[in-house]
């Protein structure tokens, strides 16, 4: 028995458990038990309904079911972990031993953080895909220390300063979400920004008048964006658009890789084989191992063949199990599978078991994202190359919906229709906030918000840009000095903004968050800035006052479709760049609405490896450009284009048609050379240290000594100089002294 110190010291109250401290999964086992159930969302759902016993109750989400346990006392048993009694007289006490249930829960709760804690990156084992069950934990793997991309958004190159994007953040992003893994920034300004320069930023009296006789963008082409001449020869075939955004040089490379996992993974399916093996029949591992090796390698149309398995089935889905789509029997109306005509079953399971994107057997840097990081980095450049540049830009954010916690570069975001997955800038994977190599972790992340708008234009305009240009953007990039930088860029900017920023209009923010009663809809108030007169802040009174700040607009009169409940479509003034912004920016809603509604692989195909689901949801970009291309093309020519169900058709029956002879003769994509990210430092102060060239005198290995230079100068006829293998790395640069 234990022995504690007796103390008069009362402990602190317990602090109330909070939804988010408990452990859903464990939880939900306990509710699953008594009878509970759940459904999957569907169609604009987002969230599982969790349904009681006899359907008593019905709460969406898990915090409607973790906020229902504690209303009811479901959770009260488990508040408690120990407790203290005291034996005899009170000279002893003994701590009473944890119940089941609560070692149940502080399992469950170890099992959660360190799943949290494990590492993504390592060589991967053996992974089977998963259509209909969850995510099997996986072992920990080894860490590693690969060299990052030379495009990788979360590292500075050589000759990169980190200043030149610390100017560009001017305020929190006001978002609510929270983050599971790399955070999503909240830039504040309150540093970047020095007093003189916002005391500088006057701006002219607030004015609610619509502006008459004045031209809005000046220097601004009309110039639309459009497919190349080489996109434009083959708008008629989906496979060859297909082809020209995903070449087959890299579906090559992704076959040599897929086939080179497979052998990696060889040894340890054969003692896995051997084991559920029974003893009458019970194999040696090297005999399993020889009849595993002996299987013909993957061939580029095959994994294509599966890719247009994957399209069938997004076009027919069915809720049973994978393998149902082979089936041979027909069940009253559900007819017998056809996918055995094209590929056995046993074939493209092992396909998709051994998917695979880059060599797992090289350092591949600190990337997050060296899983994926061939393909994205091939696909940013094709989608660069296949189309003109417009004029106007749209810039938003997008999530690829991925819930596994093995993926490093998950994220939270509050206000997508799937808020869990990588943070993609359009098209730039953001993989969490950089962390210095040689230094403590910086609070700020200069490589999102507005630094992001900045470091995609320059990329997109190096190429061939036009006078001048417009970016619409949302309020989590906009701010004022962004619109300042982007106008020495000849770049205009228009885009909702937070009243929080520095720099911007106080005179114009609402204080009701609601437009009152007394205010018209469609009100409108704007100013102008005495120092950057194109700049201008705007609010304009819907619903809600809606808040911009844009430069090169003026403010004339307009009108927009609004609906209003009970009454229906009305038309609303506004000013035009109201106007411009609906117009400019509605461009990533539909982009969003093609690709994760009614045709998207990745929706339609689970896995349990987490980049096997985000080449999907990389595929699934591919397709949507692939046939917004197609559609563009019909429009030029002055055809009729294809409807998107037929166009898929079209696509999973050329992919289902391809051989061998087709990828004759083509070589796979060269990796990238690796680069560092920056120079190893150099001190600062005068420090000796020994040096390491070694040589050998008369068969004995010493140091190299070298002639002092200090003492070489210094040299009289009393005074010798010496040679020594001591030197300052410091005093070493340029002019060498020591």
């Amino acid at each position: 028995m234990a022995r504690i110190r007796r103390s008069r010291r009362e402990k602190p109250a317990v602090p109330a458990a909070a939804a988010h401290d408990i452990d859903f999964g464990h939880l939900w086992r306990r509710l699953r038990a008594a009878g509970w159930k759940s459904k999957r969302s569907r169609g604009l759902q987002t969230e599982w309904s969790y349904s009681s016993p006899n359907n008593a109750h019905v709460l969406m989400g898990e915090k409607s079911v973790v906020e229902y346990a504690f209303k009811t006392g479901l959770l009260e048993e488990a508040d408690t972990d120990t407790q203290v009694r005291e034996e005899g007289d009170g000279s002893e006490q003994s701590i009473q031993s944890v119940s089941r249930r609560s070692r149940r829960w502080w399992c469950a709760r170890c099992c959660c953080w360190a799943s949290l804690l494990s590492e993504a990156s390592g060589l991967e084992s053996e992974g089977d895909m998963v259509l209909d069950e969850a995510a099997v934990s996986e072992p920990r793997r080894r860490t590693r220390t690969p060299f990052p991309s030379k495009d990788d958004v979360n590292v500075l190159l050589d000759g990169e300063k980190p200043s030149d994007y610390e100017n560009y953040s001017s305020g929190d992003s006001g978002d609510d979400g929270m983050s599971d893994g790399a955070a999503i920034p909240e830039p504040s300004d309150a540093v970047e920004m020095d007093q003189a320069f916002i005391a500088s930023l006057q701006w002219t009296p607030v004015s609610s008048e619509y502006e008459v006789g004045a031209s809005a963008y000046p220097g601004l082409g009309t110039e639309e964006a459009r497919p190349v001449v080489d996109l434009l020869n083959v708008w008629r075939s989906p496979i060859l658009i297909f082809f020209y955004l995903m070449p087959k040089s890299m579906l090559v490379s992704i076959a040599a890789e897929t086939n080179r996992y497979g052998l990696l993974q060889v040894g340890k399916r054969a003692s896995k084989i051997q084991e559920r093996q029974s003893d009458r029949r019970r194999e040696t591992v090297i005999q399993i191992t020889r009849r595993l090796k002996a299987k013909s390698a993957y061939a580029t149309h095959e994994i294509l063949h599966v890719v247009g398995l994957l399209v069938a089935r997004m076009l027919c889905p069915q809720k049973r199990r994978f393998g149902a789509h082979w089936s041979m029997v027909e069940d009253g109306a559900v007819t017998a599978g056809l996918f055995g005509r094209f590929m056995r079953l046993d074939r493209c399971h092992d396909i998709m078991r051994d998917l695979h994107f880059v060599d797992n057997t090289i350092d591949h840097g600190n990337d997050k994202l060296w899983k994926l990081r061939p393909v994205v980095d091939k696909i940013q450049e094709r989608f660069l190359m296949g189309w003109s540049l417009p004029a106007i830009f749209s810039f938003d954010e997008d999530v690829l919906p991925a819930t596994s916690k093995r993926n490093t570069t998950r994220m939270f975001m509050a206000d997508k229709p799937h808020r869990y997955g990588p943070n993609s800038l359009w098209f730039e994977v953001y993989v969490g906030k950089r962390a210095s190599a040689g230094g403590p972790d910086t609070s700020v992340d200069y490589k999102t918000g507005a630094a992001a708008v900045v470091r995609n234009l320059k990329v997109v305009l190096a190429q061939a840009r036009h006078m001048w240009h417009t970016v619409a953007i949302d309020r989590y990039y906009s701010s004022v000095p962004l619109a300042i930088e982007l106008l020495s860029l000849k770049v205009y900017v228009i885009g909702t903004i937070m009243t929080n920023r520095l720099g911007f209009n106080k005179d114009i923010r609402a204080t009701s968050n609601i437009r009152p009663a007394s205010i018209p809809h469609g009100t409108f108030s704007f100013s102008r800035s005495v120092a950057i007169p194109t700049m201008i802040s705007c609010v304009w009174w819907d619903r809600k006052p809606v808040h911009y700040l844009c430069t090169g607009s003026v403010m004339a009169a307009s009108s927009v479709d609004r609906k209003i409940k009970r009454i229906g479509a009305v038309r609303v003034q506004c000013p035009s760049a109201v106007n411009d912004y609906q117009n400019w920016m509605s461009g990533v809603d539909v982009h969003d609405q093609l690709r994760l509604q009614s045709y998207s692989v990745q929706m339609s195909t689970r896995f349990t490896k987490y980049y096997k689901s985000l080449f999907l949801g990389l595929m699934d970009m591919v397709m949507v450009n692939a046939y917004l291309t197609h559609k563009e093309g019909a429009k030029i020519k002055g055809a009729v284009a294809m409807k998107r169900s037929e166009w898929f058709c079209v696509l999973q029956n050329q992919l289902l048609q391809l051989k061998a002879e087709d990828f004759a003769g083509v070589e796979a994509t060269p990796p990238p050379a690796n680069q560092k990210c920056r120079r190893t430092p150099v001190r600062l102060t005068h420090t000796l240290q020994q040096s390491e060239d070694w040589v050998t005198d008369t068969g004995v290995q010493k140091r190299r000594q070298r002639s002092c230079k200090v003492c070489a100068l210094l040299r009289t006829e009393k005074k010798k100089s010496f040679a020594t293998t001591f030197f300052c790395e410091r005093c070493s640069v340029d002019n060498a002294k020591c």
